[in-house]
């Protein structure tokens, strides 16, 4: 018996990185991140904590999650990390949405 693939292996890449996407953002917080980057970018995860006042490990799940999904950058100085949107891959994205609601 052959089986098939229905997709091909790009596509299935392309399928799994749109969910890590929409399950980065898929909760308030990480939504809150994202529009406190616009803002500040170059920000470490305890200031992003303190701006949003939550704790630091629960901004940290959530900045690896955006991270995982490619939505941030990070710098490393000395032993601290800064995070930054990609606003390039964010422009990406949008186009894309824009582009399923117009479906």
């Amino acid at each position: 018996m052959t089986s098939s693939k229905l997709f091909t292996n790009e596509f299935q890449q392309k399928i799994r990185s749109a969910f890590k996407v929409l399950n980065a953002l898929n909760e308030k917080q990480p939504q809150q991140i994202i529009h406190l980057l616009k803002e500040e970018p170059n920000i470490n995860a305890l200031t992003i904590s303190e701006r949003l006042e939550t704790t630091p490990i629960v901004i940290q799940k959530h900045l690896v999650s955006l991270h995982t999904a490619r939505l941030l950058k990070v710098q490393e100085k000395e032993d601290q990390a800064f995070f930054s949107l990609d606003r390039d891959r964010l422009a990406r994205i949008s186009l894309i949405v824009k582009g399923f609601a117009r479906t």
